[in-house]
């Protein structure tokens, strides 16, 4: 869910990291420092929000949740 650990983890060690944690880890190593407790904790949490929407049902799903 991170925008952009998996571009900058792959920038700065060459490796193709397909989970966000494992690239945040990643740029952690590379820049010797931690990845902040209130960041990995949220990997920890339950996704609060799964729904999966094709493209050609945006509009609909939009205008049945206004």
């Amino acid at each position: 869910w991170t925008k952009f650990s998996p571009t900058i983890a792959n920038a700065l060690t060459g490796e193709e990291d397909a989970r966000d944690i494992d690239a945040l880890k990643s740029i952690a190593q590379k820049a010797k420092i931690e990845i902040p407790a209130m960041i990995s904790g949220l990997f920890e949490k339950p996704i609060a929000q799964d729904t999966v929407i094709d493209k050609e049902n945006i509009e609909k799903e939009i205008l049945a949740f206004i």
